[in-house]
């Protein structure tokens, strides 16, 4: 039936592993910086976000449900890219 949900498929799920204070050029001093690393068996994300230790916290924990999210459903929102080329190129 064309109207019925995909299938959840069961995979490891991502969750956060770290939020610890980054290490920032002199630049950015007067700025929070925070490190942060999503894991998943033996995958890991890092990424660096601005804003205190419970607000990067918080924007991992976001981070987490949307990777889990896609990935229980299988479908992803990029779209395929394919060659302009012309025959005989």
């Amino acid at each position: 039936m064309q109207n019925e949900a995909p299938a959840i498929r069961i995979r490891n799920q991502y969750q956060v592993a770290t939020v610890e204070r980054a290490v920032v050029p002199e630049a950015a001093q007067d700025e929070e910086w925070h490190r942060y690393v999503l894991s998943s068996g033996c995958s890991e994300i890092t990424g660096l976000h601005r804003g205190t230790l419970e607000q990067v916290t918080e924007y991992a924990e976001s981070c987490v449900e949307l990777v889990n999210s896609r990935g229980a459903t299988g479908k992803s929102s990029r779209k395929p890219v394919y060659s302009s080329k012309k025959k005989g190129e």
